[in-house]
C-alpha cells in the first residue's frame, strides 16, 4: 500500500485533534469536514518537516506561525477562523507546555513514517506503508466514533489557553 502526504497529514491532524479534545479543546473538526485552508496548513506542515528533517518542534511552529501571518492571521486571546485570530501566534517559548507537546506529536507522526517507511525527501507525494494484512483490524479507529453522535465539534466554544 502507498500512503500519500495527505494521508500522513490526516493522521497527524486526527492525533492532534484527539489530543486537543483531551485538553478540553473541541474546536477542531475531523479531517473529513475540515476547511480546505486547514487541510492545506497541515499538508504544508508535513512537507516542511520532510524538506527540513533536522527541524524540531520550534522550527515547525515558527513555519506554521509564519504561514498564518502571511495569510493575514493575528494573535488573539481566542481562536476565530472568520476573523483570522489565533492564540498560538506567539513565539514557541511562549506556548504552554501542553501545546508544545502537540507540535511534538505532529513531528512524531511524520518522523515515524520517515524512519520506518522511508518518506522520500524529494516530495514525490507517496510513501510506503504496511500492507493491509499487516495492520490489525482492532487498530483501525474511526475518529468519528470518539465523539458522540449528538456532539458536533463545530458547536463547541472557541479555544482559548490559559497563560
Amino acid at each position: 500500500m502507498n500512503m500519500t502526504i495527505e494521508q500522513v497529514a490526516e493522521l497527524a491532524h486526527e492525533l492532534n485533534r484527539t489530543y486537543c479534545m483531551m485538553l478540553g479543546d473541541r474546536s477542531r473538526r475531523p479531517w473529513r469536514s475540515a476547511q480546505p485552508d486547514d487541510k492545506r496548513t497541515v499538508i504544508d506542515g508535513v512537507k516542511f518537516s520532510l524538506d527540513n528533517p533536522a527541524a524540531g518542534s520550534e522550527e515547525q511552529h515558527n513555519a506554521w506561525m509564519q504561514d498564518k501571518i502571511d495569510a493575514g492571521w493575528k494573535k488573539a486571546e481566542v481562536k476565530c477562523e472568520e476573523a483570522k485570530h489565533h492564540p498560538c501566534i506567539v513565539p514557541y517559548d511562549d506556548l504552554p507546555d501542553d501545546l508544545k507537546i502537540k507540535d511534538k506529536l505532529f513531528l512524531g507522526v511524520v518522523n515515524a513514517f520517515r524512519d520506518q517507511f522511508i518518506i522520500p525527501e524529494t516530495m514525490n507525494e507517496t510513501v510506503s506503508a504496511p500492507a493491509d494484512d499487516e495492520v490489525a483490524d482492532e487498530a483501525a479507529v474511526d475518529t468519528e466514533a470518539t465523539t458522540s453522535s449528538s456532539e458536533d465539534p463545530t458547536d463547541q466554544p472557541p479555544f482559548k489557553f490559559d497563560d
